[in-house]
C-alpha cells in the first residue's frame, strides 16, 4: 500500500543532512570493513593451519591474500580496505537521498528498513563487481585477483553494509 503524500499527511518527506548521511556512511563501513578484517582474518587462520586443504574456503582466502599468479595482490587488499571506505560513505548518500525516499512512500517498506537495505544491496554490489573492483585492480568480478569466492564475499559485505546504513538511516529518520 502506497501511504499518503507528505503534503497531505502532515509527515514530513523522508531527508538526511551531508553531515547525517557522512557520519552515518563512515561509521557503518568501519564496521563493515572490520568485520571484513575478522573474516578475513579467520579464513587466513584456517587457511595457515592447513595451507594443503582443498576446502573451497581455504582457496578463496589464500587466493585473496597471497595469489601467485597475480603480483601484489596483499597491496590490492590493503588498498581495496581504504577504497571501501570511500565507497562505503558514497553509498550511504545514494541510499539515503535516492533510494530511502523512494522506499518510504511504500508503508510496508517504511516499516522495514532491513528489507529496503535487503533491496539497495544488489545495486550497490552490481556496480562495485562491474565499476569499482575494477578501478580498485581486482578486474571484473574479481578477476584479477583469481579468486572464486569474491563476488559472494562480496555480496555478504554488501548485504551487511545496506541493511546497517538502511537501519541506522531509519533509526535517525524515527527520532527527528
Amino acid at each position: 500500500m502506497v501511504s499518503e503524500s507528505a503534503a497531505t499527511s502532515g509527515e514530513a518527506p523522508i531527508s538526511f543532512s551531508n553531515r547525517e548521511l557522512a557520519l552515518i556512511g563512515f561509521g557503518v563501513t568501519t564496521v563493515t570493513v572490520l568485520a571484513g578484517l575478522l573474516v578475513f582474518l579467520w579464513g587466513l587462520g584456517r587457511a595457515a593451519s592447513d595451507p594443503a586443504s582443498t576446502a573451497m574456503t581455504t582457496r578463496w582466502f589464500l587466493g585473496l591474500w597471497d595469489n601467485l599468479a597475480v603480483p601484489g595482490t596483499r597491496n590490492l587488499v590493503y588498498a581495496n580496505f581504504v577504497l571501501a571506505f570511500a565507497v562505503g560513505i558514497g553509498q550511504a548518500f545514494v541510499y539515503g537521498t535516492a533510494f530511502a525516499p523512494v522506499f518510504y512512500r511504500v508503508e510496508a517498506f517504511a516499516r522495514r528498513p532491513w528489507l529496503c537495505g535487503v533491496l539497495f544491496a544488489p545495486v550497490s554490489w552490481t556496480v562495485n563487481l562491474l565499476i569499482v573492483a575494477p578501478i580498485g585492480g581486482a578486474g571484473v568480478l574479481g578477476s584479477a585477483i583469481a579468486n572464486g569466492g569474491y563476488p559472494w564475499i562480496s555480496l555478504a559485505a554488501h548485504l551487511l553494509h545496506s541493511i546497517l546504513v538502511a537501519s541506522v538511516l531509519d533509526a535517525v529518520h524515527r527520532r527527528s
